[in-house]
């Protein structure tokens, strides 16, 4: 049930989620891995499909009138905007409708009809209506509530702590190491628990897992005044300069990936140092100076890899009940007209990345 045989005119799926990401705005695009949905219907005479949406988190923020917000999801903005579409074209009828999300359907919405009961509803409705097959693809494992709290770890395990989970042999031989570690720093043991999880679920080679930068503007900013501040230091400084040469101001144009690998934000750090032009503004201190800025380049990646790691660790064992959870709803509910499948996240990355 988990990964469905898709229906022949599906099997060009890769070719429809390319279209679809490929006409997305540049705007849209670093929401890619966070909750969206879109749909497209088929052309029952076998021209172009129809595409519906992209509805993120945003556009689902509503106030009420007495001024306090709700949240209306994606999915559910996404099939009334179906419903028009078929209600309005009379050609698209007895054809399929493939809708994604990028999380499964809610099993759960306090207020309010579950967006998988909602699924289940009105996919009954446009195949009675419509003669509609609906499809429904995801890559996240919701279930109940989405990331669960029952794995808590309030430590932040460092970057070196990682390498030392994935380089030890075992529990045991992980605690030795970690006694190393922690001369020089404040780490505390994983849970036997996570630490298994975390050798399941990552690769040995840390540097090359995708990841994604967190607040990602605040990291513009810094490498904005990074490189300002080394700047004012030497200006400051008593270098001999040429008066008779205008000064030039510091070319503050660079461009940061939201996603990228350490050992990819590694390489760029010696690019962002030739991109500011160092060489006009520090003389004979721009070396120490590139050493000092891809210290701090290399530390602030590594903490953001760390964070990341250990945000996906602690929602990997939440999707393992939510996985658990969804299969089994949808097993209960067996229909014809609505199939549900599993889209990696590892497949769907390697098409987002072309846009970027």
């Amino acid at each position: 049930m988990e990964n469905q045989n898709i229906p022949s005119p599906f099997k060009n799926i890769r070719e429809c989620i390319d279209t679809f990401y490929s006409s997305v705005n540049a705007d849209c695009k670093q929401k890619f891995d966070t909750q969206h949905a879109w749909a497209f219907i088929e052309s029952p005479c076998g021209g172009e499909p129809v595409f519906v949406g992209l509805f993120k988190l945003e556009d689902g923020r509503k106030k009420n009138d007495k001024g306090t917000c709700f949240i209306i999801h994606t999915e559910e903005l996404l099939l009334e905007e179906v419903q028009k579409i078929l209600k309005n074209d009379e050609k698209l009828r007895n054809t399929k409708l493939f809708i994604y999300t990028y999380n499964s359907p809610c099993l759960q919405n306090n207020g309010h009809e579950s967006c998988m009961d909602l699924l289940f509803k009105v996919s009954a409705e446009l195949n009675i209506s419509y003669g509609i097959e609906t499809i429904v693809g995801y890559s996240k494992w919701y279930g109940l509530t989405g990331d669960l709290k029952t794995f808590k770890n309030k430590n932040s395990p460092s970057f070196s702590h990682f390498n030392y989970i994935f380089s030890s042999s075992n529990y045991a031989d992980y605690c030795d190491k970690l006694v190393n570690l922690n001369e020089n720093s404040k780490d505390v043991e994983l849970p036997k628990e996570l630490y298994d999880f975390s050798k399941q679920f990552m690769p040995n080679n840390i540097s090359e897992v995708p990841f994604r930068l967190l607040k990602h503007n605040d990291v513009n900013k810094k490498v904005t005044n990074f490189f300002k501040t080394i700047s004012n230091y030497h200006n400051k400084t008593n270098v001999k300069t040429d008066k008779k040469k205008k000064k030039r101001s510091l070319d503050l144009t660079f461009s940061i990936p939201y996603f990228g690998t350490l050992n990819q934000y590694l390489r760029l750090s010696e690019c962002l140092a030739k991109k500011f032009d160092l060489v006009k503004h520090i003389g004979n201190d721009l070396d120490r100076s590139k050493v000092k800025f891809i210290e701090w380049w290399t530390k602030t990646m590594e903490d953001q890899l760390a964070t990341f790691l250990k945000r996906a660790i602690l929602r990997g064992l939440s999707e393992y009940i939510n996985r658990i959870t969804v299969l089994n709803h949808i097993r209960r509910n067996p229909v014809k007209y609505l199939q549900f499948f599993h889209l990696p996240l590892n497949t769907f990355h390697s098409l987002l990345n072309n846009y970027m």
